[in-house]
């Protein structure tokens, strides 16, 4: 799934690493958005169309400074949110809900309600 635009485990895991320490100097927050597509894979070729219109959702979601990439190859994705000013709750519900709004338009409710959305600061 790499063509996807997303950056690989290895390099996704380095890029957060960055981050927090770009957010810890800089006093600036950055939010961590987690996606388990798990309970969605089947294990067939239908994957691959599951991840692209998954791919396209989150582009739309996010801003191109973020960073997008594998948390865990093939099974979880992860979006670095740079320059966060605020990480309450309120903020995370408008996030959850925009994502999920783009999710059920790629795939259907049922799907989009398959992803396990967490976030992390």
């Amino acid at each position: 799934m790499q063509d996807l635009d997303f950056l690989n485990e290895t390099l996704f895991n380095q890029m957060l690493w960055l981050e927090q320490k770009r957010a810890e100097r800089s006093g600036r927050g950055s939010m961590l958005v987690l996606l388990n597509l798990s309970s969605l894979l089947d294990g067939s070729r239908r994957n691959y169309q599951i991840f692209k219109r998954i791919a396209k959702a989150l582009t739309s979601c996010f801003r191109e400074t973020d960073i997008k990439g594998w948390c865990q190859e093939d099974t979880t994705i992860g979006v670095i949110l740079t320059e966060v000013t605020s990480t309450d709750q309120m903020v995370r519900d408008r996030i959850y809900s925009k994502m999920f709004e783009k999710l059920c338009e790629s795939l259907s409710p049922k799907d989009a309600k398959k992803i396990e959305i967490s976030f992390q600061t």
